[in-house]
């Protein structure tokens, strides 16, 4: 029987690898095409107001996606709205994450990103002033780096390395203890 030390190893690196792979499905991949899609437009809007803009995308009766109208929100949240108009299933959330500010850990989704869409049981898509986009996996209570910086449109003043090292992903324990570092605890 391998070592305690060893299982843990071993639990790491099955977390990273599937943190690191890529979308299952044809499905996913157009899931993931559609969000890039809508932050990709949303993007200089909400670099330029400093705030972030949020919605929901529904998988409609033809399984195609699409956007319920975007809102916006504050510099630091933002509550997407359901429409009973718009005929569908929800299957995700997105977000930008406003321009940039040094005073932000805004290049990653916060523990309550991820715990707002496990309490949806949705995955959600965040976009960051460095234009990163990330996976927000509320169901499997993790989020991944789709692509890093310059992926989609950046804010001009963005620093690349101000907010510290950033990891391609993180589960719930590891977003927390990051908050904690970037808040000056330990």
């Amino acid at each position: 029987m391998p070592s305690a030390p060893h299982r843990r190893r071993m639990r790491r690196l099955a977390l990273l690898l599937a943190l690191l792979a890529p979308p299952a499905t044809a499905q996913d991949a157009d899931l993931v095409g559609t969000a890039r899609a809508i932050l990709a437009q949303l993007q200089p809007n909400s670099i330029r107001a400093g705030r972030e803009i949020c919605g929901l995308i529904v998988r409609s009766p033809d399984g195609h996606y699409r956007a319920i109208p975007p809102r916006m929100g504050s510099t630091d949240g933002c509550t997407p709205r359901d429409d009973p108009r718009v005929r569908g299933e929800v299957v995700a959330s997105f977000h930008t994450h406003g321009g940039f500010d040094e005073g932000m850990d805004s290049e990653v989704p916060s523990l309550a990103d991820l715990r707002a869409d496990r309490a949806e049981g949705i995955v959600g898509f965040v976009s960051t002033p460095g234009g990163r986009l990330w996976l927000v996996d509320g169901p499997r209570d993790r989020v991944r780096m789709l692509c890093d910086v310059g992926c989609l449109p950046r804010d001009p003043l963005f620093r690349r390395g101000a907010a510290g090292p950033i990891a391609r992903g993180y589960d719930a324990r590891g977003l927390k203890r990051r908050e904690r570092e970037l808040m000056g605890g330990s």
